[in-house]
């Protein structure tokens, strides 16, 4: 018998453990990611400062008070159809 033939013999033979071990694995997956999953969405830490409109960003007055709302904008923005 193949390989896989044997998986699902044994997966059909015992569906009520496949579906515990499926729960118990979806649950603790999830509390896995609850506790050790952290993102940041500050956009000065996720991009890197040697990037070229980031150091004219943090230079240029001007310019980084222009790409600040810019990408406001951008990401507010839901249905660009709206501008029409």
């Amino acid at each position: 018998m193949k390989f896989v033939e044997r998986i699902v013999s044994l997966c059909s033979g015992a569906p009520i453990a496949v579906a515990a071990l499926c729960v118990a694995l979806g649950a603790g997956s999830g509390l896995y990611t609850s506790a050790e999953f952290n993102m940041d969405t500050d956009s000065t830490k996720l991009i890197s400062d040697q990037v070229g409109w980031r150091v004219l960003a943090n230079t240029g007055a001007e310019y980084g008070r222009y790409l600040a709302w810019t990408m406001a904008t951008v990401l507010l923005l839901d249905n660009p159809d709206l501008l029409d």
